[in-house]
């Protein structure tokens, strides 16, 4: 009964709801269920607020091969795409990390939507290239804030060999 509480007020985008209801799930067994449930029914709506609440939470943004994100992208809910990739590419989560495993998490993540769904028809070209773009947006701006520092680059003038 709680758990669905959760689900209805995240699909109608009552975030202080939500919160109140995370807070009487906090020591449930299935609070993680309700939580994603909660998360795929804010997306679907395009509750945006309602989304960061619960990624907040620890929605679990990955939940079925990524279908939030791809529902998001099929239903044209470009602003949820943006923050469930916000979140994917949270640069404290690619610390330390090569630019190939980011790259790698991105084309993962474009050929899921690629694929689509399978009982539904394939997704048309443009549809496809706004997720591409958003998905690399993401990610290279994650490995632009975890990329490791170059060296350092000093110009010394022609005549007296001193930095310009």
């Amino acid at each position: 009964m709680v758990g669905r509480a959760m689900v209805d007020a995240a699909a109608r985008g009552r975030t202080t709801r939500v919160k109140s209801v995370l807070r009487v799930l906090a020591g449930w067994d299935d609070r993680q269920t309700w939580l994603t449930l909660a998360f795929c029914a804010a997306a679907r709506e395009q509750k945006a607020e309602a989304v960061r609440v619960l990624i907040a939470a620890g929605a679990d943004v990955h939940w079925d091969r990524d279908i939030t994100l791809r529902w998001a992208v099929r239903l044209g809910h470009y602003d949820i795409a943006e923050i469930i990739l916000a979140h994917i590419f949270a640069a404290e989560k690619w610390t330390g990390r090569s630019r190939g495993e980011i790259e790698g998490a991105s084309l993962s993540l474009y050929e899921r939507i690629k694929a689509g769904d399978p009982l539904q028809d394939g997704l048309g070209a443009r549809v496809l290239e706004k997720a591409r773009v958003i998905i690399v947006d993401h990610s290279m701006t994650c490995w632009e804030r975890v990329r490791p520092a170059g060296p350092e680059i000093v110009i010394v003038g022609p005549a007296k060999g001193k930095p310009v």
